[in-house]
């Protein structure tokens, strides 16, 4: 006997209607399922902290050059 009879048989006792190929495949297709729902919950959420992020970054970069600037300014003047 293979792995998925002796596991047919499990399932046939407990729901007479099922097998272990399906319910296999649906626990797949389900899961699949999930993790695309999760990917696409993960991707609205990190996007407006990517957004945030490079507002930040080009903030600071904005900030370092006019420091420097008016570092050197004060230094020439």
């Amino acid at each position: 006997m293979a792995i998925a009879d002796i596991l047919d048989t499990v399932i046939n006792r407990v729901d007479p209607h099922s097998s272990y190929v399906t319910m296999t495949a649906s626990a797949g297709a389900a899961a699949h399922v999930t993790l695309r729902t999760m990917r696409a919950a993960r991707r609205l959420v990190l996007r407006p902290i990517r957004i945030a992020v490079r507002l930040i970054r080009g903030l600071l970069a904005y900030a370092i050059v006019i420091g420097s600037v008016w570092a050197l300014l004060h230094f020439i003047g």
